[in-house]
């Protein structure tokens, strides 16, 4: 299994790989926007999302989402290179990462 982010290599043997939220509508639609896959989006139907096992991993999301090894509740994928956010700064708290990048 893949990440499904476009330009991500990684799989289950490099990186922990997370499921899409589909118990929770909204937070599904969020996180097919956040990876911009160019054939995935907000309007994609979560069966095409099980049927395909479609996953994110780890290097996609920052440190403040986990809760030791589990994502928190509503965690969203936001580690790429189109958001300037990079996976050196996994490590920092998130209001820093998000002040390196916002200025």
């Amino acid at each position: 299994m893949r990440c499904v982010v476009p330009g991500c290599s990684n799989s289950s043997v490099s990186a922990r790989l997370h499921a899409f939220p589909l118990g929770d509508r909204a937070l599904c639609r969020t996180w097919l926007r956040s990876v911009q896959h160019p054939e995935l989006g907000a309007d994609t139907d979560p069966a095409v999302v099980t049927q395909q096992r479609l996953r994110v991993c780890s290097d996609h999301f920052v440190a403040a989402d986990y809760k030791g090894n589990c994502l928190k509740e509503g965690a969203v994928p936001s580690v790429f290179p189109w958001t300037g956010i990079r996976v050196e700064m996994l490590s920092q708290p998130l209001e820093e990462v998000r002040a390196l990048v916002l200025h």
